[in-house]
């Protein structure tokens, strides 16, 4: 390479680094940001990084996130959670695991690999002596170590003069160390766990857990704060092994609410406990002895209480939205919070329990809004459950029951997300969707069903970045939620980041405990088929047959075919089998063979019910120049471009 041109791609790798380096802080910085801030189109800047690093775009920015963050660890700036929102990443959980796979151990093991001289202090080198895992491959280090601190005996792509770079670092420390003081204080991110049952009847779970449900639709409509949703906090139901700070931060919290509650005939005590998860410290614990008939006054004085504790100042407006009751029906707030259970398992059975639970909280109370929320999503899921005749009733009810929740509450987030969700996965109407999502998200930024259905809505309509986005902040609401997990596996996988994919597809198998999910092992499926773990792939395709396809399933068959033929058979296979058309249309793109592809993406806009899959998924990359596939995506008004790759 020639010295002037070796001397344009060291000024080139330098700029886009600084740029990352002075957005660190700023979780939604990604691929368009660093595109239009380093004056490149994406797909210009993607090819230049991976010829001369072999890095994508968003691998360079997440890796220089994790170099900032081993300095930081190393210095002793501050924990390994506050680090990790320092940096730009937006769930802790999430920055654990980066980390790990990057250095290959987590970052609580610094200090520890310090002091033992595993690891060294010097800004110049990584060395690493010995990890839990084995020996240190130094090629992987060659291959990973920060631009200009790599070990010199591995000649890096560029290099950034060492005591330059210290002395960057220095000043940056300096400036960060301040601002990371401002962001720890500033920041106000609370968990509410599980309340505690102390009644005698068992039946009273069902009020305790309605009362915490109460309490965060409360604390979400503060827009200052961050509320972890339920579905993640319910994880710890029962776990008395684990600390506040350990909860707190797997959860991304800053603050954790605790309590119990006691009913006995027309009285009710409320215990609660409000903690500073960092220091492990109570701001505050307070019992709240009332009458039954003022039970949700008792919940907006705790919401209040909570806002106090943190010195926050409502404006009257916020005022009357955390002072106002949904029902004043305690009856209707436990069928409501049994609906939403129901609901959140995503099955026929779990539907239809859902669907009863709401109309009999619309029976004790008409006039309940959320009430009628819960049946519009309810009707609106029950869509890809049934056949195409009794969908598009569905869909109507869907429709319906939201409608009638806004005539109740105007600014009811949920009715939003339902509208929103109609007119983008059933109706293709993409910017009546648009309109609804952005308009949720003013109202409430702090329900994650709204984001990772806006996450799935942007990905269709190749935006993926900006979906990169909306499903992070989900996962920042609700970590542990399997749903979101699933979303953001699908993100990295349409954009062809597989073992992203992979990491998140196996928390999800976390979640639901290993149980057969198929929305789940459809997608794990063809991620081990793309990283060409054929084994996994045939393990994953028994289960799949097994579960789905009980009717032709056949081991014998199964194994044959791999054995002799290997596991582009199986995809085959799953092909021909699979009843829906956009999966079918994945796997035969995956095998090359175009046609095929096409004609299930026809029967899926002809004949399926709503807009199902990603039309401008990593699979679909060989159908780029197809009129057809053109012509389809033209038909139900999705974007296209060449250069429209999700990667």
């Amino acid at each position: 390479m020639r010295s002037d041109e070796t001397s344009m791609n060291q000024a080139f790798l330098q700029k886009v680094t600084e740029i990352v380096e002075g957005n660190l802080q700023n979780e939604q910085f990604g691929v368009e940001d660093l595109s239009a801030e380093a004056g490149f189109s994406r797909s210009q800047l993607h090819r230049k990084l991976k010829a001369l690093l072999g890095k994508s775009v968003s691998r360079f920015i997440r890796e220089i996130r994790l170099e900032k963050a081993m300095l930081m660890l190393k210095n002793d700036e501050s924990t390994a959670s506050e680090i990790a929102y320092h940096v730009g990443f937006g769930s802790p959980s999430y920055f654990y695991k980066c980390f790990h796979k990057y250095y290959g151990f987590p970052p609580g093991e610094v200090r520890k690999l310090l002091e033992t001289g595993e690891l060294s202090n010097q800004f110049d080198t990584v060395e690493i002596k010995s990890l839990h895992k084995g020996s240190y491959d130094s090629s992987y280090a060659a291959q990973t170590l920060p631009l200009g601190i790599r070990v010199k005996k591995y000649q890096s792509v560029v290099f950034i003069p060492i005591i330059a770079l210290c002395l960057i670092f220095i000043g940056i420390y300096r400036f960060q160390k301040k601002a990371l003081k401002k962001v720890k204080s500033a920041e106000k991110s609370i968990a509410i766990l599980p309340f505690s049952n102390l009644s005698s009847d068992e039946e009273n779970q069902h009020f305790a857990d309605g009362l915490v449900d109460d309490l965060l639709m409360r604390l979400s409509l503060i827009k200052e704060f961050k509320v972890i949703s339920r579905t993640s906090s319910e994880t710890f139901k029962g776990k008395n092994d684990k600390k506040i700070p350990e909860i707190a931060s797997e959860l991304g919290a800053n603050y954790i609410l605790e309590g119990s509650v006691q009913k006995h005939d027309d009285k009710i005590r409320i215990i609660v406990q409000f903690i500073d998860a960092q220091n492990d410290d109570h701001i505050w614990v307070k019992t709240f002895d009332r009458d039954m008939a003022d039970f949700f006054n008792t919940q907006s004085e705790i919401a209040m209480q909570v806002a106090s504790g943190l010195s926050m100042m409502l404006t009257e407006q916020q005022t009357i939205d955390v002072r106002k009751n949904q029902t004043d029906n305690i009856k209707a707030m436990e069928l409501y919070q049994l609906g939403r259970h129901n609901w959140g398992k995503r099955t026929i059975d779990g539907l239809n329990t859902a669907i009863a639970y709401f109309e009999m909280a619309i029976i004790e109370d008409p006039e309940y809004a959320l009430a009628y929320a819960g049946l519009a999503d309810t009707y609106y899921l029950s869509v890809f459950f049934d056949e195409k005749e009794k969908s598009a009733d569905n869909r109507v009810k869907a429709l319906g029951y939201a409608n009638k929740a806004l005539e109740i509450d105007p600014e009811l987030v949920e009715a939003y997300t339902v509208l929103a969700s109609v007119y983008s996965f059933l109706d293709g109407n993409w910017q009546a969707a648009e309109e609804q999502f952005i308009h949720g998200i003013s109202l409430n930024g702090n329900y994650s069903t709204l984001h990772h259905r806006y996450s799935e809505h942007l990905m269709i309509t190749d935006r993926s970045e900006k979906s990169r986005e909306q499903i992070n902040k989900a996962l920042s609401i609700d970590p542990l939620s399997f749903i979101v997990r699933m979303v953001s596996a699908e993100n990295y996988y349409h954009r062809g980041y597989f073992k992203e994919a992979l990491n998140e597809l196996q928390i999800c198998q976390d979640l639901i405990l290993h149980k057969f999910h198929l929305r789940l092992y459809d997608l794990l499926f063809l991620v081990y088929s793309h990283l060409e773990n054929g084994d996994a792939a045939f393990e994953t395709y028994k289960q799949i047959e097994k579960n789905s396809f009980p009717e032709v399933s056949d081991i014998n068959v199964i194994d044959s075919l791999y054995h002799a033929l290997g596991y582009f058979s199986l995809i085959g296979r799953y092909a021909d089998l699979s009843k829906d058309n956009v999966t079918k249309a994945y796997c035969y793109a995956f095998l090359g063979n175009k046609e095929k592809s096409i004609f299930c993406l026809e029967k899926a806009v002809n004949n399926d019910a709503g807009i199902s899959g990603i039309w401008t998924s990593y699979e679909f990359m060989i159908l780029h120049d197809d009129s057809q596939y053109i012509a389809l995506l033209n038909k139900i008004g999705l974007p296209w471009s060449p250069d429209s790759t999700n990667f």
